[in-house]
């Protein structure tokens, strides 16, 4: 299950923009250790981070864990906790600028048969349940600021949910398939799917409710599931950047809803999460291994690796503001940071 938008963050209002010769990432000495009420050691597994600007707060959820946690960006303090239904887990996130909104899909827990979908305002507000799910939630996205689209274990259906909890759920045609990711076009009105059998498919949804299919692309050799999508605003055209299980980055360019290969890149591992810098025109991948890659964008040039000292990726976040990277592990509870330059 991954977060689909783990992040749905707005590669055009990147940090503040450096000149490009002080590029210099390193591992800084800091690392936020999640409170860990179950004294288990337990590692994120399938939860991740996130960084709310406005507030300069680090929104968390272990994925072993009942509730969201909250610490400040600055001192890395705790500032509290919003708790979920007993033994229910968070497994994606989505947050939308204009509504200042986050929506949280969920794991049930092992006494539950129902699992929830929550929102909640801005960095701390209080925990919404606006969609009762039968099945765990894999995926989720905002489509604007009240429609969000997600995607539930074993589905074969892409439901489309509303912060109105008057309204209905809308099901949607997904060839047969579940999304295991799914990501809302920056500049478009343009949703990515991620399926199972590691396939793409694009929707119109600038009549939302309603949406369409524009197409279906073949993203991974191996018909494994797409790991991670990331748009990219540069010089007025809007491009995709996608990782997939077959060891591979793969930049594309949208024209007319369509999507076109450009670039291949082969990586040693599988990427597991990826962001777009603006200020330096560079992709930044982690994996399993102890690696943070930068490549330079569009020629694919693996300009710089940083060593995180015996520590996995499974999530990254970028810091705005702060020309810093999280970086969320899955085999312990300490989130570590880069920062771009000296």
């Amino acid at each position: 299950m991954q977060p689909s938008q783990d992040h749905n963050q707005n590669p055009t209002s990147s940090p503040e923009s450096p000149r490009k010769s002080s590029f210099s990432p390193f591992l800084t000495k800091d690392t936020l250790k999640i409170k860990d009420i179950l004294g288990i050691g337990f590692g994120f597994g399938k939860g991740s981070a996130y960084y709310h600007q406005k507030t300069n707060t680090i929104v968390a959820y272990p994925g072993a864990m009942d509730e969201i946690q909250f610490y400040n960006a600055s001192t890395l303090t705790f500032q509290g906790r919003r708790r979920l239904e007993e033994f229910e887990s968070a497994t994606c996130i989505s947050y939308n600028q204009e509504a200042n909104t986050y929506v949280i899909g969920c794991q049930k827990g092992w006494k539950s048969h129902k699992t929830f979908i929550y929102s909640f305002y801005g960095s701390g507000g209080s925990l919404t349940k606006v969609k009762k799910c039968k099945e765990d939630v894999y995926s989720i996205a905002f489509m604007n600021s009240n429609y969000f689209a997600f995607s539930c274990y074993g589905s074969t259906k892409l439901d489309i949910g509303s912060l109105d909890q008057k309204r209905k759920t809308f099901k949607f045609y997904s060839y047969n398939q579940t999304s295991f990711c799914l990501y809302q076009m920056t500049n478009s009105h343009l949703l990515l799917s991620g399926l199972a059998d590691g396939s793409m498919v694009v929707y119109w949804t600038k009549n939302l409710p309603k949406m369409k299919i524009m197409e279906r692309v073949e993203m991974d050799r191996t018909r494994k599931p797409v790991n991670c999508v990331q748009s990219v605003v540069t010089s007025g055209k809007e491009y995709v950047i996608t990782a997939t299980q077959d060891n591979t980055l793969k930049i594309w360019a949208l024209v007319k809803g369509k999507m076109r290969i450009l670039k291949v890149i082969q990586t040693e591992n599988a990427v597991k999460s990826l962001v777009y810098l603006e200020s330096y025109k560079m992709i930044v991948t982690g994996d399993q291994s102890d690696q943070i890659s930068f490549w330079r964008f569009l020629s694919g040039k693996l300009e710089k690796t940083v060593s995180l000292s015996k520590s996995d990726t499974h999530r990254l976040f970028l810091m705005k503001g702060k020309n810093m990277l999280g970086v969320v592990p899955q085999k312990n509870n300490e989130i570590k940071f880069i920062q771009l330059s000296e």
